[in-house]
């Protein structure tokens, strides 16, 4: 078994390292999300194949995001080159839906808008945290399809946050909505003849080994491996 690596102060690997620790702090996530902005440009990202691995990293400071094509995170010796780092707006914005959208349009984009609102994130916290579960689902990594990126379009990406109800009780769950800025399309959404749907763009982990999803097993993530957190 390969050693951890030496982890340098402000690398992708100490970022993301220092994420881990955060992420089973409570209090210093509500400060931390709520503080930063809500969305980010994927035009730096270097894209590979059909998957982007996107992972949230935290200096002590700020957050910031740090991608890698899926192909090349693997085994347990990622290097910080393989990383790249994306900045986090500082502001949060909302957007805006018009009576021409669909329904499902404007489902991501209240979704979008929800994330603008501390008091729902330290909802989404909170129930991550109050869940009887062995695993801890705060974010790591979204797996991103970017099958139908561009190269020559902008991306930007937005952390949104959907409230659905179970047993009269608010259920809030994150994701990820990615928008074509040339375009004003959704990548989150599909049209089918005249009806739009849902596409599955943006998978949370974790949890990891989810049914059906095989892109979501352990071994798939490199970085968490090298750095022993799996």
């Amino acid at each position: 078994m390969e050693s951890t690596p030496k982890l340098k102060s402000g690398t992708p690997l100490f970022c993301i390292n220092q994420w881990a620790i955060a992420r089973t702090n409570e209090v210093l996530l509500n400060s931390l999300f709520s503080a930063s902005g809500n969305s980010f440009s994927l035009n730096s990202a270097r894209l590979g194949g059909e998957k982007l691995h996107i992972y949230i990293g935290y200096d002590g400071e700020e957050l910031s995001l740090y991608t890698i094509p899926s192909e090349a995170d693997t085994g347990s010796s990622v290097s910080n080159a393989s990383l790249t780092k994306i900045a986090i707006a500082a502001e949060k914005q909302t957007l805006a839906s018009s009576s021409r959208d669909s329904q499902n349009r404007i489902e991501l984009i209240e979704a979008i808008n929800n994330w603008t609102d501390p008091a729902n994130i330290a909802s989404w916290v909170s129930q991550n945290f109050s869940a009887k579960t062995s695993e801890n689902t705060i974010l790591q990594t979204f797996i991103i399809d970017t099958t139908d990126f561009m190269s020559e379009h902008n991306y930007e990406g937005y952390f949104a946050l959907k409230i659905t109800e179970e047993d009269k009780k608010p259920v809030y769950t994150i994701d990820l909505v990615v928008v074509n800025t040339d375009t004003g399309q959704i990548l989150n959404l599909v049209n089918v003849g005249d009806a739009t749907h849902y596409r599955d763009l943006a998978r949370l982990v974790p949890p990891f080994g989810q049914e059906i999803h095989p892109s979501t097993k352990k071994e798939n993530f490199g970085v968490l491996l090298t750095l022993g957190l799996l």
